[in-house]
């Protein structure tokens, strides 16, 4: 049996170098995007002082996102300043 992999072990520091381009993660189900996205991605977007959007397919998704995205905060003021979690369907709306 093979042993799970995870996005944030394959890409480890990698991200580092993708500077101020925009990036699409695409992944199965289990990979770990998440996990990634709010653990690796938002601290080093937190310490360049950049913004992230994640855009989800659905609103339960996008809840569980925000959930997430709450615990690393102590203000929700502070997280909309560094991230904004909107389903696709939001983005075409605007």
């Amino acid at each position: 049996m093979k042993k799970q992999v995870f996005l944030s072990q394959l890409l480890e520091d990698k991200f580092y170098g993708w500077g101020r381009k925009k990036i699409f993660i695409c992944a199965p189900t289990g990979m770990g995007k998440s996990t990634f996205l709010l653990k690796c991605i938002l601290a080093y977007n937190k310490e360049q002082g950049k913004k992230m959007v994640i855009l989800c397919n659905r609103r339960l998704l996008r809840e569980q996102y925000w959930y997430a995205a709450l615990m690393r905060y102590k203000k929700y003021s502070e997280m909309q300043k560094d991230i904004s979690i909107m389903t696709y369907q939001e983005v075409a709306e605007l």
